[in-house]
């Protein structure tokens, strides 16, 4: 009872306070038992309240701190550590924020909910840009898409400066010159071919604490469908991140450097459709070792995916190539550059990254790999895709497309993220395409091997036998081949073939699907005078309706 009482008499007592202080009516106050000096204390408090919107808005607008002698030493700690190469990220700079104000003499005047949101470091660091004038791009970047949760030191992915031979130009990086090279004497190897690329001296600090990211995050991975990081040498200028030599470059500059009429390299045939059945396996394959790892790449396209010498593909150049591609990047608003022409309408709407719209930008990724690296949304603007994807509209298969390479892509591209397939779902749709060397060098199979049923000593793949033998010199590009459905004229006699394109009905023979001796689904072919014609296996890629059958590829055999 005396609890309540006395909650009620405080109560009253505040209520008795407001009324004076509003009023201007002491003498109301002493009649309740309200002394001038608790009326005087609430107006004070009461304006210092009012004034307070004005003052953190004064202090967004980086005129003046809210708590100015936080900030100075802060702003002493800070550029002590960027004097030692030391940068640290928004994150960072709040948790010693939260240290400081408990330090005595703040007296904790200062509210931790305060120093620890976001908009206040974002403002701190405005008004720091000030007295560090190169600090001004670290505190533009954009938090939505480039994360700087970076603190860089030398580690043991340190590389003596003496190690590395530069032997010749590759071309122009994002932040400086990209070198091939050798690496002398590392991990117990006489030399290894590599890529250096550099940092130019005049480069912002944005732009080495962005080059520093990308080999920070490349320490972590260990797939060969995943670029490599040798090494960094940030001991002196210029700074060099060493990876492994990818002699074809940028999936995309590749794709377009062997179009039929591409002058930059005449006489280049396109990659047949088994190359690019290939290529999409092993960039699968690169995503779907990312997804185990919990790391979502926001950037996966055609321009962020290397091409080796034996035209292996892999995943590489994690936030590199976006000064080098601008055109594929859109600034929406005040936030960062968006690559909207690859990026799902969850990410564009909600500002959603996760694994499942890695998979629409694969799916994006095969509509290059299709078209060899045509502007996906040809004809609209980067403002126009956005509305048009988040409208919930995708693009229309190409011309030419082979049927089964636009059902992946729509696939890729189903509205609802969960009713996307799995980067592990789609190897499983390509393992027939692939060559042999995937089954000893994939992530899918070297970690997911139990989920596969493979016999002893059998190939756990079957490679794809295209449409137009290797050695007739193959033109089995998209755009560049005939159309999937497309058959040749009809034969009266259709006899067996050891490589099926396709085969029409006649009068006196007629396709039927049957299954084969080992389980698997085949096609029989039967004339009307009862005989046997042939089985063919291995057509998943063809059809059988009413008698007619179209097949891009398969085998026969004698019944």
């Amino acid at each position: 009872m005396g609890r309540e009482r006395r909650s009620y008499t405080v109560y009253y007592k505040l209520e008795v306070i407001m009324f004076a202080e509003m009023s201007n009516n002491l003498m109301a106050a002493r009649f309740f038992g309200v002394n001038e000096k608790q009326v005087r204390d609430w107006r004070k408090k009461r304006q210092e309240l009012a004034d307070m919107p004005s003052k953190i808005k004064r202090a967004a607008r980086g005129r003046r701190p809210l708590f100015p002698a936080l900030e100075q030493e802060l702003a002493k700690w800070f550029e002590k550590s960027l004097k030692n190469d030391v940068y640290y990220s928004n994150k960072q700079i709040r948790k010693r924020a939260l240290e400081l104000i408990k330090q005595p003499k703040f007296a904790k005047s200062i509210p931790a909910d305060f120093v620890a949101s976001q908009g206040w470091c974002n403002r701190f660091l405005k008004r720091l840009s000030t007295r560090i004038p190169d600090y001004v791009d670290y505190a533009s970047v954009n938090p939505e898409y480039m994360s700087c949760n970076l603190v860089y030191e030398p580690d043991e992915w340190e590389i003596p400066r003496e190690k590395i031979k530069l032997l010749e130009e590759l071309g122009q990086g994002s932040f400086g010159m990209v070198y091939k090279g050798e690496v002398h004497d590392l991990n117990g190897k006489l030399y290894i071919p590599c890529a250096a690329k550099t940092v130019n001296e005049s480069a912002t600090l944005r732009e080495r604490i962005e080059f520093l990211q990308e080999a920070s995050v490349m320490k972590a991975f260990n797939c060969n469908h995943v670029i490599k990081l040798l090494g960094v040498v940030s001991k002196g200028q210029p700074t060099l991140a060493i990876m492994e030599l990818m002699a074809n470059g940028d999936l995309k500059s590749y794709l377009r450097s062997h179009r039929p009429d591409s002058e930059d390299n005449p006489g280049q045939q396109p990659p047949t459709l088994r190359q690019i059945l290939q290529m999409a396996a092993e960039i699968a394959d690169g995503m779907a070792y990312l997804a185990a790892k919990k790391f979502v790449h926001r950037d996966l396209a055609a321009r962020n995916c290397m091409v080796a010498e034996d035209l292996t593909v892999k995943i590489g150049d994690f936030g590199m190539t976006r000064d080098v591609y601008e055109t594929d990047y859109y600034r929406k608003g005040g936030k960062g550059l968006l690559p909207v022409r690859w990026m799902a309408p969850e990410s564009l709407k909600d500002g959603i990254f996760d694994s499942q719209t890695d998979v629409w930008s694969f799916g994006v990724v095969l509509w290059e790999m299709a078209t060899l690296a045509s502007q996906p949304y040809q004809g609209l603007s980067n403002e126009d895709v956005l509305k048009f994807v988040i409208a919930g509209n995708t693009m229309v298969k190409p011309e030419d497309c082979p049927e089964k390479l636009y059902r992946m892509m729509a696939m890729c591209w189903k509205k609802n993220p969960k009713a996307r397939p799995t980067f592990v779902e789609i190897i499983e749709m390509l393992l027939q395409d692939v060559n042999t060397k995937f089954s000893s060098t994939s992530y899918y199979f070297t970690h997911l091997s139990n989920s596969v049923d493979v016999e002893d000593g059998a190939t756990p793949t079957t490679p794809l036998r295209s449409s137009v033998r290797e050695e007739d010199n193959d033109q089995n590009a998209y755009r560049y081949f005939p159309s999937a459905t497309q058959l040749p004229e009809e034969n009266s006699n259709p006899q067996p073939s050891n490589n099926v394109d396709a085969l029409a009905s006649s009068s006196n023979c007629r396709a039927d699907t049957t299954s084969l001796n080992d389980g698997s689904k085949g096609v029989s072919i039967n004339y009307s005078d009862g005989s046997k014609g042939s089985k063919i296996s291995n057509v998943s890629n063809g059809s059988v309706a009413n008698g007619h059958i179209s097949l891009n590829l398969g085998r026969s055999t004698e019944c």
